[in-house]
């Protein structure tokens, strides 16, 4: 039976909230770190006269140009969001090279960047989540679903850095980050739209703005593909902004709210190709109940900034998540509370050109009880080594604190400089507020030499890391570019990591995973062609993994190689190809203690090695765009050993988009046109074998947008 009964409200937040929220003092536009995209200005590659002009926000968490940025940023502009009218994330991070999103049921996921799908407790610490440059939740408490809780659908721009990158981001962004630029903002044209699909799909979309605020609402409806699978959704964002002459920036909160009956994998092998199986749902209890607060603020201090720009912020989110997947099926009941603040500043001098600086801190409370309510189902161990109850219950206060300067000096006419190092320090202040050992919730012993979860003992644990990188840019010409970079990033262990633990482990002496690679761009435009081609290697260390005898373990390591091509072609002034593709290899490096099986040389499961879109645009009027997309997965393993294997799959999508006014628009979306039968996401277990997350068949959906 569901718990319905949600975790407290944010108690411990309005106080902050309160304290951020303070009467505003100034605002200048001058050095805004977010700033407001034009809505009627579509920011598409295609209206961009050189590439090397783009303004990008996240490298430097302030509006820079590409030409002097050393990272390789992909992004998902306000035509494209407008275009797809999404009803996952997936549908256009996908359509950046090097990125996977494997969707998971309703509106689930796991993803990588330069990266195999990152899977386990902690692993959605390896890429960093961000609205607005403010990490979306601490560094120690991810949430594999993150975006989830960000604003995507009516944002104005999604960037995604691929790599670990500069000093100005530190913890998680290990393979890269996702930030969400404006997802309200006092630029926006005011629209209302709505939107009709198949699988009782909905979504209202309302965007407002005044003369310093906006605001933004999404209000969402899906039946579901698979068997008891709704889903209600419900986001807010409120952007204000102070008048000219004031010292405050932008002011930015969010509201989130997700109530979602879950399905689960379908196992055999193939199943997915089986249209009832595909439409079946093996788990019918399973559901995720989410609610998520966030404001931040950006303040400028002194004239112009002389004392730099301060962005203080509170975040709160609370979760019921029943874990289906587990023998027993407990129930996760989990909420945060934090405040922190991003401090930045410049210097300028003609020996090391300009100096960034800054100091990021995070404090937050973390609570998570695991409980389960009825008996195991299922073999004598399981029985005797699962009892219901308690299973763990647990406090975590964490700070996280770090400092950077990177530097940028151009070195002569045809030469820049970009080098950076970041320190930075966790604490992890651990409460276990029942039993400890590898015992029942009463204290009594299991059968079969223990029971399966484990409690350690209350602990302290501190986490040191630095990062650094050093790039070059050489100007070919104007308008093409070669780029060379070396780097370095980390992540602490996720708290997950260090405080579930199963087994005979009482301690997990975990340190921080650490990444360190070189890549090398060739970017720019020549005559009707944009591009960006890079080729990366990665080396990865103290991974974190789950060994034979389910301890928590370092010791992993991984290499990742990969070459990514993005570019467009502009064929006539309505023609336009836009090919996004991603050629890449990830193994396991060594064979680490604990693990029974001989890894080292195989390829990491669930690591295609070739995947990408290709899209063509077509524009006769001004009024009129017809879109036809074909996307591509490659083969990959879905198991460690590289026994098991899904075989890939082509899918084909059309888009039409006709402007009948200056205040009627309307979108027509095809996805899977050809009915392909396909898996989301292929696994591999030894107790299920084959499962799957299947694909939808070929549906159709209608979008009507009115300017206000």
């Amino acid at each position: 039976m569901k718990k319905t009964t949600m975790l407290k409200a944010s108690r411990a937040l309005l106080p902050s909230l309160l304290l951020i929220a303070s009467p505003p003092i100034s605002a200048s536009e001058q050095g805004a770190s977010v700033p407001t995209i034009h809505a009627d200005k579509p920011q598409s590659a295609a209206s961009e006269k050189d590439i090397l002009e783009t303004i990008l926000i996240t490298p430097q968490r302030q509006a820079t140009k590409t030409r002097n940025s050393q990272i390789n940023i992909g992004r998902i502009d306000t035509d494209t969001l407008a275009r797809e009218n999404i009803a996952h994330i997936q549908q256009v991070l996908n359509g950046i090279a090097g990125v996977n999103i494997n969707r998971g049921s309703g509106q689930e996921y796991l993803s990588s960047i330069r990266s195999p799908i990152l899977t386990g407790s902690g692993a959605c610490g390896a890429i960093l989540l961000l609205e607005n440059n403010v990490p979306i939740r601490p560094a120690s408490f991810c949430n594999v679903n993150g975006l989830i809780e960000s604003h995507h659908e009516q944002a104005q721009l999604i960037e995604v850095q691929k790599g670990p990158g500069n000093g100005f981001y530190g913890s998680n962004a290990v393979h890269g980050a996702i930030n969400v630029i404006n997802p309200a903002s006092i630029n926006q044209n005011p629209e209302l739209s709505l939107q009709a699909g198949e699988y009782g799909y909905g979504r209202l979309g309302l965007k407002t703005a005044g003369k310093n605020w906006a605001t933004t609402t999404t209000i969402f409806h899906e039946d579901g593909y698979s068997d008891d699978s709704q889903a209600d959704w419900q986001k807010f964002s409120l952007a204000y902004s102070g008048d000219t002459g004031e010292s405050l920036q932008n002011t930015l909160l969010t509201a989130v709210n997700l109530n979602q009956n879950t399905a689960g994998y379908i196992t055999g092998l193939n199943s997915y190709q089986d249209s009832v199986l595909a439409r079946s749902n093996p788990n019918p209890e399973a559901y995720r109940n989410l609610r998520a607060l966030r404001l931040s603020q950006q303040y400028q201090l002194g004239e112009n900034a002389t004392f730099g720009q301060l962005t203080p912020y509170a975040r709160y989110s609370e979760m019921e998540f029943l874990l289906h997947f587990l023998p027993g099926k407990p129930l996760e009941t989990n909420e945060h509370r934090s405040i922190g603040a991003l401090w930045k500043n410049q210097w300028q001098s003609d020996l090391w050109g300009t100096l960034s600086f800054g100091f990021d801190a995070d404090l937050a409370d973390i609570e998570l009880v695991q409980e389960q309510f009825a008996p195991t189902q299922g073999s004598a161990f399981l029985m005797a080594t699962i009892p219901e109850g308690k299973q763990y219950d647990f406090q975590v206060t964490t700070v996280n604190s770090g400092a950077y300067v990177q530097m940028h000096k151009q070195l002569n006419s045809l030469w820049q400089l970009n080098a950076g190092v970041r320190a930075e320090y966790s604490r992890y202040d651990y409460d276990n507020r029942m039993n400890s050992g590898r015992v029942d919730e009463q204290g009594n012993t299991c059968g079969f030499g223990g029971c399966r979860y484990t409690r350690p003992e209350d602990a302290i644990n501190t986490f040191t890391d630095l990062s650094a990188n050093l790039g070059v840019i050489y100007d070919i010409n104007k308008q093409q570019q070669w780029l060379f970079t070396v780097s370095k990033g980390f992540r602490p262990p996720q708290i997950a990591e260090l405080y579930r633990l199963q087994g005979e482990q009482l301690v997990s002496d975990l340190d921080s995973e650490r990444i360190q690679g070189i890549e090398l761009t060739w970017r720019g435009d020549w005559q009707d062609h944009q591009f960006n081609l890079s080729g990366y290697h990665y080396q990865k260390q103290n991974v974190i993994f789950r060994d034979s005898e389910q301890y928590t373990r370092n010791g992993a390591k991984t290499d990742h190689s990969g070459i990514e091509i993005s570019w467009l072609y502009r064929l006539t002034d309505s023609l336009q190809s836009q090919i996004e593709y991603n050629f890449a290899k990830h193994t396991y490096a060594n064979n680490p203690v604990g693990l029974d099986t001989q890894i080292k040389g195989n390829i990491v499961d669930t690591a295609p090695r070739m995947f990408g879109r290709w899209r063509l645009d077509y524009e006769p009027f001004a009024s009129h765009r017809l879109s036809l997309a074909i996307s591509h997965m490659g083969h990959y393993y879905t198991d460690i050993e590289n026994q098991h294997k899904y075989y890939g799959h082509v899918l084909y999508d059309a888009y039409y988009q006709y402007q009948l006014n200056d205040n009627w628009r309307i979108d027509l979306k095809a996805l899977n046109l050809a009915n392909k039968a396909y898996a989301e996401r292929a696994d591999y277990t030894a107790f299920t074998e084959e499962r799957y997350f299947p694909g939808r068949d070929r549906r159709f959906f209608i979008n009507l947008t009115y300017a206000l």
